[in-house]
């Protein structure tokens, strides 16, 4: 905010600054007029709402100076803080709507209060979605100002748990170095503090924690966990008991416990929140309690290399150890670099023991890249992780679509969030969180693997697979080797990898002195009366019109035709062309009567090709073939008897 600007009224303070950020909106239909009487309107509101409070307003049929504009506006006003804005967006996102354009003036009032107006655009919304729109904007704002008012208290309880670790006395005190390193790395703009609540563990006389409840300390809650019902680790409306699995975990030597919240922000970013607990101990080094901060580690926290971050350098370290590696070789290196680009979340929340396998099958895939799935379960038995490579090319949207079906049925589950990465090599990589009830499936992850595979197996890794299967003579098989890229985008569409190799096992019977052949077939879905044939040509596309009078007088309709140039990279025999051509027709009987294809599919060939190479007339005759089961040599006959009768 420059001098002049805060030297202005308040509302000439918030015109100026629409003015400002206009130029980097969508304000299509919308004239400067408009823009200014909406932000005048804006202000002329907020100056009325008393200070020091949060308000939200929706205009649902905003109007300007030209009109109805045919958009709604979501309003907010309150003193000036962090995460504001894009706080509001998140809750505008997670309701599915598109915002068309954002301002947000803040005003410098003649008692030096800072105000925050933020005017946000949206599609015009119908009365309940502005209610609901208006219910999880104030929900949102009053999580932000919690939030913001105790991030000072929150940091300084942090601060404290760093000075109790340090005075852990030996065997913990490596450990507890290497946690406080951690602890003062969140405090340097690595975390943003959300909450803070302390619990006490009931344990038995040799100090194991029992399975039940923990005890919250009352006073410890701040910002949103000072509302009391709120879990941090807990499923949906059911209390976090202490399992033996959990309290196996709180035993182990590591002074912190870091995973993810089933608590979704509303502040800042919506996502699941992060959540680092730092455990207490008695006097005989027992843990006693645990207290709990949640927060979302900030963008600097995933810039960072990993190599750098205390806690998960040791992992990394621990990680490229396991794997034998020699220090400074090549592999170390791609160890390294796969850590570093691995999903950061996964480095914080899993173990070396889990991630050293899951890290080397990744390595493996440099020097063969295949579809794997990579899956984790979430130390608490909330959720699975699952981290998928599939071949770049075959990667979308319907291919992700279908692979979170594949996990959500497997797992019984509902997607929490998925994230792609893709790098210079030929594997697209996505991380997958799948949210688990409490009696949730066990899937073997090798049947899920070996379904996501299919799924991604793409055209061409289809052909070669159906190529070794065939049972070929090694003339034949390299000679239907050459045709591998051979087919274009809409030949693969049509039809699969299998079906090719019937088509190239046809091809591959002509010659100069057969040039022509037809291949008739029918669907398993199709009706009785239909036909399929496919024409395979090896002097150029063959003209519609001189193909479709063959089969009208053979009793058939012609329903479509689609051709497709086949073009080998190289010469699947000496004498090939340089493009194959596949017609592909689908026909059916002109009275619709049935035929039975498999008897009579050879001689209907055979006629189509005598026929086609001059050795039989192209007349009604023919017709005899499909509705009698005579051979083309037989209706030739007819005809020859009927001429001289």
């Amino acid at each position: 905010m420059n001098s002049q600007i805060v030297a202005a009224s308040p509302l000439e303070q918030v015109l100026a600054q629409v003015q400002h950020e206009s130029g980097n909106e969508d304000l299509t239909g919308l004239t400067a007029d408009d823009v200014s009487a909406l932000a005048s309107d804006l202000w002329s509101w907020a100056s009325g709402v008393p200070a020091g409070t949060q308000q939200v307003r929706v205009v649902r049929d905003a109007e300007g100076p030209s009109g109805k504009l045919g958009r709604s506006l979501l309003e907010a006003t309150g003193p000036d803080m962090p995460f504001l804005v894009d706080s509001l967006l998140g809750e505008c996102g997670e309701q599915g709507l598109e915002v068309r354009a954002m301002f947000h003036p803040v005003v410098r009032l003649h008692d030096a209060r800072m105000v925050s107006v933020i005017q946000i655009h949206l599609p015009l919304l119908t009365e309940e979605e502005a209610r609901g729109l208006e219910a999880g904007a104030c929900r949102t704002l009053a999580d932000t100002a919690q939030v913001v008012a105790d991030f000072k208290p929150m940091k300084e309880r942090m601060r404290e748990e760093i000075r109790r670790l340090s005075l852990l006395d030996q065997p913990r005190m490596t450990d507890a170095l290497e946690a406080v390193a951690f602890l003062e790395w969140l405090t340097k703009n690595h975390f943003v503090f959300l909450g803070c609540r302390e619990y006490s563990f009931k344990t038995d006389d040799a100090g194991a924690v029992l399975p039940e409840e923990p005890n919250m300390i009352e006073g410890s809650n701040l910002g949103l966990l000072r509302d009391e019902d709120t879990n941090v680790l807990s499923r949906d409306a059911e209390p976090l008991v202490l399992t033996p699995e959990i309290g196996a975990l709180l035993s182990e030597p590591f002074p912190l416990i870091v995973a993810k919240s089933t608590l979704v922000s509303r502040v800042h970013r919506r996502v699941p929140c992060d959540y680092v607990g730092v455990k207490q101990y008695d006097a005989q080094g027992r843990v006693t309690g645990e207290v709990r901060f949640l927060g979302l580690f900030t963008a600097e926290a995933y810039d960072e290399t990993a190599r750098s971050i205390p806690f998960i350098r040791r992992r990394v370290m621990k990680v490229i150890a396991a794997s034998g590696a020699t220090t400074g070789g090549h592999t170390e290196k791609a160890i390294a670099n796969l850590l570093e680009t691995w999903p950061r979340d996964e480095l914080f929340q899993t173990s070396s023991k889990v991630l050293a396998p899951m890290i080397m099958g990744a390595l493996h895939l440099i020097g063969r890249p295949r579809t794997r799935v990579f899956v984790r379960h979430d130390q608490f038995d909330r959720f699975v992780s699952a981290i998928v490579y599939v071949p770049r090319e075959a990667y979308d949207t319907s291919l992700r679509e279908r692979i979170t079906d594949v996990l959500t049925r497997s797992y019984a589950g509902r997607l929490i969030r998925f994230q792609p990465y893709f790098d210079t090599g030929p594997l697209a990589r996505v991380h997958f969180q799948i949210a688990l009830d409490r009696d949730h499936p066990h899937p073997d992850p090798a049947v899920i693997e070996e379904e996501v595979a299919r799924l991604a197996r793409t055209w061409d890794q289809g052909f070669r697979e159906a190529l070794m299967a065939a049972d070929l003579s090694n003339d034949d098989r390299e000679g239907s080797r050459k045709f591998t890229g051979a087919f274009n985008a809409a030949y693969r569409e049509a039809f699969s990898p299998e079906e090719a190799m019937r088509d190239v096992a046809a091809m591959a019977r002509l010659s100069s002195a057969r040039p022509i052949l037809a291949r008739a077939f029918r669907s398993p879905v199709d009706d009785s009366d239909k036909v399929r044939v496919k024409i395979y040509a090896r002097e150029g596309s063959i003209p519609l019109s001189a193909c479709v009078p063959v089969f009208e007088h053979m009793g058939l309709f012609v329903a479509f035709e689609t051709g497709y140039p086949v073009r080998p990279e190289e010469r699947p025999v000496p004498d090939a062309p340089d493009v194959y051509w596949v017609h592909d027709l689908s026909m059916r009987t002109a009275n619709r009567a049935p035929i039975d294809l498999d008897a009579l599919a050879g001689e209907f060939e055979q006629a189509f090709e005598a026929v086609w190479s001059g050795l039989a007339e192209n007349d009604g005759f023919n017709r005899l073939v499909l509705a009698a089961g005579a051979t083309w040599r037989e209706a030739a006959l007819i005809r020859t008897l009927c001429a001289y009768r």
